[in-house]
């Protein structure tokens, strides 16, 4: 990918060097507010730029990440769902409290 604007000129290689230096997913990079670019921009930058390099087509790349973000979605709210269960059991049931007049 060529970059056009002069904010793709800025922060197009920043993204990539990251993302290939450290493994950050780019909503990992956003997070940390490494450069201020969006999470779906990123994706859309490292997509191409693998795409780019014989790693598969930019279509196929976004799906796999998108289908990887869902898995780990889908775990982290079953985590949060057993959890929230165990806690319900640890507490102690107590009783409604009385409105004082």
């Amino acid at each position: 990918m060529t970059p056009h604007t002069e904010f793709q000129k800025k922060y197009y290689q920043q993204v990539i060097e990251i993302h290939q230096k450290t493994g950050f997913s780019p909503r990992k990079i956003a997070k940390l507010q490494l450069v201020p670019v969006s999470v779906r921009q990123m994706y859309h930058w490292i997509a191409i730029f693998e795409a780019e390099n014989g790693k598969g087509s930019p279509r196929r790349i976004m799906e796999a990440k998108k289908s990887k973000e869902q898995e780990e979605m889908e775990s982290l709210k079953s985590r949060i769902s057993e959890l929230e269960e165990s806690l319900r059991l640890e507490r102690p049931a107590q009783p409604p409290e009385r409105k004082r007049s």
